[in-house]
């Protein structure tokens, strides 16, 4: 089944922020329905094949895939573990006297960059999760579900 004009207006719109409400709307959808089109149209087969066309060719053209992706998270997070020398307006380096009375260099290094992409990286690999992936079928017979109701 082709799209028409709006669905496939709408799956351009989606590729540009990933949102599905915005999407419906800038596709020319009511304000009011906009939330449950963009739901919809995001479980259409057409639709979702439109999308996932629209992102290989936007990958291809970009050349960022998942494997750059997740290349630029690992380096990041090597290069934000190294220590920099922390350095005084003239760039000297900046010293502290111990409590041996010697001086010692500082230096720091971006746990927050290491731990953001430490997360990315636990995302990806579904390490942690807010939704849990239920596959398969539960079967329950009417007296099963009135028992449940109990």
């Amino acid at each position: 089944m082709a799209l028409n004009e709006k669905q496939h207006r709408f799956a351009q719109e989606y590729l540009i922020d990933l949102n599905a409400t915005q999407a419906a709307l800038r596709a020319g959808y009511s304000e009011k329905t906009a939330k449950s089109q963009g739901q919809r149209l995001l479980t259409n087969v057409d639709v979702q094949a439109a999308i996932s066309q629209g992102i290989k060719v936007r990958s291809q053209r970009t050349e960022v895939t998942q494997d750059y992706v997740l290349t630029t998270i690992v380096e990041t997070i090597e290069r934000s573990k190294q220590a920099r020398v922390l350095t005084d307006s003239h760039g000297e380096p900046m010293t502290q006297e111990t409590e041996d009375g010697d001086l010692k260099v500082l230096a720091r290094y971006d746990a927050n960059a290491v731990l953001k992409g430490a997360e990315l990286l636990g995302k990806h690999l579904k390490m942690w999760t807010d939704k849990t992936e239920l596959s398969g079928g539960v079967t329950m017979t009417h007296e099963d579900a009135l028992e449940q109701l109990k």
